[in-house]
């Protein structure tokens, strides 16, 4: 399998649109398939409960888990010459969250400027 053609990065909880640009005539049917790992025999047909594909047969996945990083491959196929495909790297990180300090805890913290 090749490197992939390009890294997505999220935030856990945020949402996210894949996109596989192609042209054709007849125009192409897109599908997509995912794997934890890059490796080709281990990709698998997704849709899923928080996967839509749209009209323009972009994959959004919303809201992302951290689950879902991986790689997102799109294969399109006309029925007239050989299919293609493109790898994408979807990269999830962590939310930051703010979190009450709980009752009898301080906080203190130093400047320094110079």
């Amino acid at each position: 399998m090749k490197s992939p053609t390009e890294i997505v990065q999220t935030v856990n909880g945020h949402s996210v649109e894949l996109t596989c640009h192609v042209h054709g005539v007849p125009a192409p049917q897109i599908i997509w398939s995912f794997a934890k790992e890059k490796m080709a025999d281990k990709y698998t047909n997704l849709y899923a409960n928080n996967r839509t594909l749209l009209a323009n047969q972009s994959l959004v996945i919303s809201p992302v888990d951290v689950s879902d990083a991986g790689y997102y491959q799109c294969e399109a196929s006309n029925g007239v010459g050989n299919n293609i495909n493109a790898l994408i790297a979807l990269q999830v990180h962590g939310k930051i969250s703010n979190f009450p300090i709980p009752a009898g805890i301080i906080i203190m913290t130093n400047f320094v400027f110079n």
